[in-house]
């Protein structure tokens, strides 16, 4: 009966532990999450690309959204050339405001796409991700570790004028859960990615 009763009582305290240690909702506002302007940044990244090949053209642009933590990077950037295609340039704009470059090599021939030019990003990234997170991406956000979160510029492939697009990936690295959610610049339009 003693044996009973103190197994009894350490399942209640590990029960009490775990409740504990368990993460309680957050209450993030879509305010509350800031990332770094895109249009105000592009430029010095562009330079770089130019400077592998003049003819390097914007791919997509990513920035990371870690909440309560730091990124990893401001901005991260793929560039194509369209007279060398068995290669990518990545440029990111590193947190301390530096420019690296790396060169990724291709044993195939990369798919040209249209580029990506500074007239194309029609809304920055703070207000694009402002308006991505009204959708319930907020609601994921709360109940996720987003840590693995992006938001991404790029075109939609998927459609025939292949418009440039802001895509918000909101990302638990945990679980492996991720939900994207898209937002057609010219014409408003959001939904699933």
């Amino acid at each position: 009966m003693r044996s009973r009763m103190f197994i009894y009582c350490l399942l209640w305290v590990a029960l009490l532990l775990l409740d504990s240690c368990s993460a309680a909702p957050s209450t993030i506002k879509p305010a509350e999450v800031k990332i770094v302007s895109l249009k105000t940044q592009i430029a010095p990244i562009q330079t770089r690309a130019t400077q592998w090949y003049t003819d390097a053209y914007l791919v997509y642009a990513e920035t990371p959204i870690q909440i309560g933590k730091t990124e990893p990077f401001l901005i991260l950037a793929q560039f194509q050339s369209l007279t060398h295609d068995n290669e990518v340039l990545i440029v990111t704009l590193e947190l301390d405001g530096r420019v690296t470059t790396k060169t990724l090599r291709q044993d195939m021939p990369v798919h040209q796409t249209q580029p990506i030019g500074h007239d194309d990003i029609l809304i920055d990234s703070q207000a694009a991700l402002n308006i991505l997170l009204k959708q319930s991406d907020i609601a994921f956000m709360e109940s996720h570790s987003p840590n693995c979160s992006d938001l991404r510029l790029t075109r939609d492939l998927a459609q025939s004028d292949q418009p440039v697009v802001w895509v918000l990936t909101v990302w638990d690295c945990g679980l492996r859960t991720s939900k994207s959610t898209f937002l057609n610049q010219s014409t408003g339009e959001t939904g699933n990615w």
